[in-house]
Formats: C-alpha cells, sequence, structure tokens
C-alpha cells in the first residue's frame, strides 16, 4: 500500500498543469540531475530513472527529491532526501542526507478498470544510506557490494508498465 501511494505521488507529480510552478519545478529538476552529485551518481548507475520532487512548493509538506529506478526487471530502488527549493533561479539545496529503499515486486496484475496492482516481497525490503550508497558507486552498482544478492534472470511480467528498465 506504502508503494502504491508513492506511485500516486509521483503521477501527480509529474502530472503537467500548464502552471508556472509546473516550469519551474521542471527546471529545477532538470538543473539538479546535472548538478547534485548523489543525483548525477544514480542516474548514471541506473540510466533509465525517473527524477522529480514532490511537495514542491512546500504548502503542504517538506519538499523531497525522489530518483526511482527500475532494475533487473524485478526491483524498484529509491532515492530520496529533503530539500530547500530555491525558485527563483530554480536551484535546491539538500536538507538531509539520502536514504535508499530497495523493494522487490512479486507481481503486477492490470485491473479491469486499467490500474495496475503492485505486489511487493516483504521479506527482501531493504533500506540503505549513504555509507552504503558510497560503496555501492564504487562497486558499479554491485549490490553484493553491499551484502544484497539481487536476481537478475527472472523479470517480472508487466514491468516495464510501471518502471523503467
Amino acid at each position: 500500500m506504502k508503494h502504491i501511494l508513492k506511485l500516486l505521488i509521483f503521477a501527480i507529480a509529474i502530472l503537467p498543469c500548464g502552471c508556472a510552478c509546473c516550469d519551474d519545478m521542471a527546471a529545477t529538476v532538470s538543473n539538479t540531475t546535472a548538478t547534485e552529485p548523489n543525483v548525477k551518481a544514480f542516474n548514471s548507475l541506473f540510466t533509465k530513472t525517473t527524477n522529480f520532487i514532490s511537495y514542491f512548493t512546500g504548502d503542504f509538506g517538506q519538499p523531497r527529491w525522489n530518483s526511482i529506478a527500475g532494475i533487473h526487471g524485478r526491483y524498484e530502488l529509491t532515492m530520496q532526501f529533503d530539500v530547500d527549493v530555491n525558485r527563483t533561479n530554480s536551484t535546491l539545496r539538500s536538507k538531509t542526507d539520502p536514504q535508499f529503499f530497495l523493494v522487490e515486486i512479486q507481481s503486477i496484475d492490470l485491473l479491469p478498470d486499467g490500474r495496475v496492482s503492485i505486489g511487493y516481497n516483504p521479506l527482501t525490503q531493504h533500506k540503505f544510506g549513504t555509507k552504503e550508497w558510497e560503496i555501492l558507486i564504487r562497486a558499479s552498482g554491485d549490490f553484493k557490494s553491499i551484502g544484497i544478492n539481487l536476481i537478475k534472470d527472472s523479470p517480472i511480467a508487466g514491468f516495464e508498465r510501471v518502471l523503467p528498465n
């Protein structure tokens, strides 16, 4: 359920609304992907990523950077950190160290009404911080370097519908 909520927040964050706020967010995301070291590393290691800022205006919650990548057709890796957004020059400043969340998808079902139901394996969820992230960067994204063995040859049917891979 937590991940369905995350996908809903993601969908709201990227829906075009035609307002200046959306233009500001797009410019800030573009600037951040080019300049923020952790984001650059994430996008370099995992080439098909989605980047966005939830609560961009700060009106309804703390603005948070999000980078999401699909891995091996069955895993979702998310990097998040709280930010201060400077809308004047479309930049941001990280307020917290990044946190990383790796989840294994067990099933993806297309419901009759067009929605997608995603089942996650609760036994293989991992949360890690900057220490492990630095090791992962040095190991070119090899999760074994931080003690996580991934299934690489058994993608989940329908994965490409929900995550770039």
